[in-house]
């Protein structure tokens, strides 16, 4: 008899202690449940500071570089390009040992030099306010550079000397492989492997199917 009075005291006293522990929630902050596998940003850890805002100024490039140079260019099979300029210190230079009338922005001349068989060239008046010409050579696979001068009787007078380019092919190339590469067994093997493909790769009967 005394060990169930014993038994029942435990059992109400476990229940009280329950009741009287139970967190009340009609003041309680209920809060969300947290959700799993989120991402913190940066933003999330620390306000981000406000950034200055960035120019969108560019810069434009200058029309000159006040130096003396000719830059010749590839355009096609047929035709170059040419784009010079002259420094203000050279031409007055020029102007004091030659005179104006030979040193004048009329009488500037490109001599253009073709590197094949005899050492051919030719000249164009590109005298004026030009700073740029393109120019029909006609040839294909053909290296060419070119002189920027005066002109003073049967003289000329180079001033600056181009870069040579080599004008491309106006073709198909007739270099062509005489054989292929042969696959054997064991690399063709790994191939069917990775792609299962249904044909044979070994060149050159590469579409001919299983037997």
């Amino acid at each position: 008899m005394t060990g169930v009075i014993i038994t029942i005291l435990i059992v109400a006293s476990v229940i009280v202690a329950l009741f009287l522990l139970r967190p009340n929630r009609k003041g309680q902050e209920v809060r969300p449940p947290r959700r799993m596998f989120t991402m913190e940003t940066s933003e999330d850890l620390a306000p981000a500071e406000k950034q200055p805002s960035v120019p969108t100024f560019v810069p434009e490039l200058p029309e000159s570089y006040n130096d003396t140079r000719v830059v010749l260019m590839v355009r096609d099979p047929e035709w170059i390009f040419a784009y010079w300029e002259i420094n203000d210190h050279h031409w007055e230079s020029l102007i004091r040992r030659h005179g104006e009338a030979v040193a004048s922005r009329d009488n500037l001349t490109l001599r253009v030099f073709e590197l094949s068989g005899d050492m051919r060239y030719f000249d164009i008046p590109v005298g004026g306010m030009a700073r740029d010409w393109h120019i029909r050579v006609g040839k294909s696979q053909t290296p060419f550079y070119c002189h920027l001068g005066l002109k003073c009787g049967g003289e000329f007078i180079p001033l600056a000397v181009s870069n040579t380019v080599v004008t491309p092919r106006d073709n198909l190339s007739h270099l062509f492989d005489d054989e292929w590469m042969l696959v054997t067994d064991h690399e063709q093997k790994l191939l069917k492997r990775l792609g299962d493909f249904p044909l044979d790769l070994t060149s050159p009967f590469m579409y001919r199917k299983e037997g």
